[in-house]
């Protein structure tokens, strides 16, 4: 990616959620990520998030937990 990009584990840091939460916003489209072939472990995929995505996501300012009912 051309763009400024975190690891999954540094994104989750500014997120202040788990790694398993990034990737699942990353799998639903809530986060901008690449998914790469992991150089340091040949056949894992490695997942990059984008930043502007990131702080993004940090400028909406989801509430935490479940939505409520309305």
């Amino acid at each position: 990616p051309e763009e400024p990009h975190l690891r999954t584990a540094e994104a989750a840091a500014l997120l202040g959620v788990s790694t398993r939460r990034v990737q699942a916003l990353a799998a639903a489209g809530q986060l901008v990520a690449w998914r790469l072939k992991a150089p340091h472990v040949p056949g894992s995929p490695c997942l990059l998030i984008s930043l502007a995505s990131v702080h993004a996501r940090i400028a909406a300012a989801p509430r935490p937990g479940r939505p409520s009912k309305k």
